[in-house]
């Protein structure tokens, strides 16, 4: 009897064997793992030979796709940034981070995203970085750029190239946008001509504590505190819009969604020094004690976690950043001051301080600014030091305030 003659599979196309309910598995060695140095194998199931062996074959491209597996050619930029986004930058980061870095590869992977990694060089990177400055500010095509160094670092250390790339060319520069911020004076009189209770704490609180408008409208009861005999803010949440309906936040984060928000969230502030002590001033202490008897009047409770701030024309939800920019813009026109943003409440609140000589450590606590130089020092700083930049603020800016 002949024996049937056996072919050999290609070297490298795996190995396939039957298990005992008549699956076939076929399965192929990997790299060690990195940290473990243990086995590894990628495997694909089928109820004949060849379906496994398929499956598997499938299953090799894709991982020489993204540069899971070595192959002749390095993987596409638009190939290596969807791997580069999944398991390494984003792993960790809080979801608008998240968001942030993938519209940045996007754009990037939108002028070179079909040049493959160890192809790349320095005509592609001038024509990616002039594709950029043609529709983006200088300050976005750099924040840009530096996420596209970041994800060529992480392919030089998973061992797809060799060098970045993007050393062959200059970083493009860029610097933050100047802006009009009001000064104290003109701050004054935007709050004192508020009339509405609530926004003109807001403003106060703005212009003379320099809390961020997230912080702002996410002030909790549990956050009024007092230390020392000092009636305080401690500052250890922002409120966050989420557009997505489940976002992944890090395990890390201590998060809460606001069920009367839209999409709102309870946070974290934005970096470790923005969990700090905001000492009150007497006449915001005064606006902030008639503001909560009006609250109260309304019927609105005051548990530990329930917002200060609320939209009462708006059934008692969560004061979005859309909302509070348009009474801010309101206040502005009713006070016949100039257009501002925001956010420029802390611009004009540091710069004054930093007229007056307030301690550098003390401003940055004061305000929750992160500074590696004396970021050391944030949790010695006595809250009496804070009291003396909360009543330099208070005689900057002003407020008369109705009894």
């Amino acid at each position: 009897m002949d024996m049937e003659k056996k072919t050999r599979r290609p070297h490298g196309s795996g190995a396939a064997y039957r298990i005992a309910n008549g699956t076939w598995i076929a399965a192929k060695e990997l790299p060690p793992d990195r940290e473990t140095g243990r086995r590894r194998r990628l495997t694909a199931k089928g109820q004949t030979k060849s379906k496994a062996l398929n499956r598997l074959k499938v299953k090799t491209k894709e991982y020489e796709r993204t540069g899971r597996l070595s192959s002749a050619n390095t993987p596409l930029l638009r190939d290596w940034s969807e791997r580069w986004l999944k398991e390494i930058a984003t792993v960790g980061v809080r979801p608008k981070t998240s968001r942030s870095l993938k519209v940045q590869m996007a754009r990037i992977c939108g002028q070179i995203g079909g040049v493959r990694l160890g192809k790349i060089r320095a005509a592609d990177l001038r024509v990616c970085i002039a594709g950029l400055k043609s529709t983006l500010s200088p300050l976005t095509v750099r924040v840009t750029w530096a996420t596209f160094v970041r994800c060529m670092r992480d392919a030089v250390r998973e061992g797809l190239i060799h060098d970045n790339p993007c050393e062959l060319v200059d970083a493009p520069t860029g610097k933050r946008q100047t802006f009009q911020i009001l000064t104290p004076v003109q701050a004054s009189r935007l709050c004192s001509l508020e009339e509405d209770l609530m926004w003109q704490l807001d403003w106060v609180l703005g212009y003379q504590t320099g809390m961020r408008t997230g912080e702002r409208r996410g002030i909790t009861f549990d956050e009024l505190v007092m230390v020392d005999g000092v009636a305080c803010i401690h500052v250890k949440r922002q409120l966050q819009r989420i557009k997505e309906d489940d976002p992944k936040w890090p395990t890390s984060l201590a998060f809460r969604p606001i069920l009367q928000g839209d999409h709102e969230w309870l946070t974290p502030p934005k970096t470790e020094s923005g969990n700090r002590l905001v000492p009150l001033p007497p006449a915001v202490l005064s606006l902030l004690d008639r503001w909560r008897a009006v609250r109260r009047g309304l019927g609105y409770s005051e548990r530990p976690l329930d917002l200060l701030f609320v939209d009462h024309k708006h059934g008692g939800r969560a004061v979005t950043a859309a909302r509070e920019r348009y009474m801010f813009e309101l206040a502005l026109k009713k006070a016949d001051l100039p257009h501002v943003r925001v956010h420029s409440m802390r611009h004009t609140l540091i710069t004054a301080l930093s007229q007056q000589n307030v301690p550098e450590a003390v401003r940055l606590a004061y305000v929750g600014h992160e500074d590696a130089k004396v970021d050391a020092q944030y949790q010695h700083i006595p809250v009496q030091s804070l009291v003396m930049a909360a009543q330099k603020a208070a005689k900057l800016i002003q407020v008369d305030v109705a009894a």
